[in-house]
């Protein structure tokens, strides 16, 4: 367990015992949950937008004392009261299957650091799902170098391999479908014909080559798999009206987060990385690369790389 039980910024203040005796280093009783993340409710929190929605779950735990529990069954009690716009914090993202684990380290407000991470994320299986090099075509091989660095990245390398997180973007991003290869028994079933819209909705296209040259570069499925016809007119469809350039205004939660402690406002961001280090040691973070002060990790997504699909269900259109 992880507890900063001698923190005294913030207006915190170590627990007392009888009346006048201090906790200090050492825990007189056990270690217990005191303080919560209090939601900021402004209209744009990428954090809030569904705390007050009590048929939608929020990304983080809201106004629940609590210790938070790690993958590997490691625990971290918050330290002083929180917010969305706290910053100099260290937080952890889990991935919705409950499976994986990141911990990260931000100077920033929380939500900001947040948002950046689902619009990343998001961006990322948008473009595993129409494939690298149709990203490449239709950019002209122009990506900045923060986002290739991020290409790399576990984190966000797990989303696109993970059918739980691709199916909370394909539920709400229906129109990426067509991208999702089908098994050759279902394809036999299909039989329906996909209706173009009216031309009012696709004012803006591209050439007839252009779209060949995409639809051809799509990501071959693999063995046993295969587009249906209806898929294949669907993603020519998908690209003539350019949908592969519309971002989605409505980011996924591709993570569930919370912030599981918060340091002094002075503090260095080497201080920052040495917390977030032993947070990533002792929880074993798979999606962390770097940070482990004890064991190398290996690449966890190596073995999710053909799985992604297999799980997905589709839903019945609105």
């Amino acid at each position: 367990m992880f507890y900063l039980k001698t923190c005294s910024f913030n207006g915190v203040q170590p627990r007392v015992f009888e009346n006048h005796f201090r906790e200090g280093l050492f825990c007189i009783d056990p270690p217990e949950a005191r303080y919560t993340i209090t939601p900021c409710n402004k209209r744009y929190c990428i954090c809030c937008r569904y705390s007050t929605d009590p048929e939608k779950t929020s990304v983080i735990p809201f106004s629940i004392p609590h210790i938070h529990h790690f993958v590997n069954d490691y625990e971290a009690i918050l330290n002083c009261p929180a917010t969305c716009e706290t910053t100099n914090c260290i937080y952890v993202l889990t991935c919705p299957c409950g499976k994986f684990d990141y911990v990260g380290q931000s100077k920033l407000p929380f939500a900001t650091t947040l948002a950046t991470h689902q619009e990343e994320g998001n961006r990322i299986i948008r473009e595993f799902l129409i494939g690298e090099t149709n990203c490449e075509y239709i950019t002209h091989g122009f990506k900045s170098d923060e986002k290739k660095a991020n290409d790399r990245l576990w984190l966000y390398q797990h989303s696109p391999r993970c059918s739980i997180a691709v199916q909370r973007f394909l539920d709400v991003n229906p129109d990426y479908w067509c991208f999702v290869p089908m098994r050759l028994d279902e394809i036999d079933l299909v039989n329906t014909t996909f209706q173009y819209p009216s031309d009012s909705t696709t004012s803006c296209t591209r050439s007839v080559e252009n779209v060949r040259i995409l639809v051809d570069n799509v990501p071959t499925p693999p063995l046993g798999y295969g587009f249906s016809t209806n898929q294949r007119q669907q993603q020519v469809h998908f690209f003539r009206s350019l949908k592969d350039c519309i971002v989605p205004l409505d980011k996924v939660d591709l993570y569930n987060a919370d912030i599981i402690a918060v340091l002094p406002d002075h503090c260095s961001k080497l201080f920052r990385l040495f917390i977030q280090s032993l947070f990533i040691t002792h929880a074993e973070c798979k999606l962390n690369q770097m940070g482990h002060l004890v064991y190398e990790y290996s690449d966890p997504n190596y073995i999710l790389s053909d799985s992604w699909y297999t799980n997905l269900e589709r839903r019945p259109s609105p």
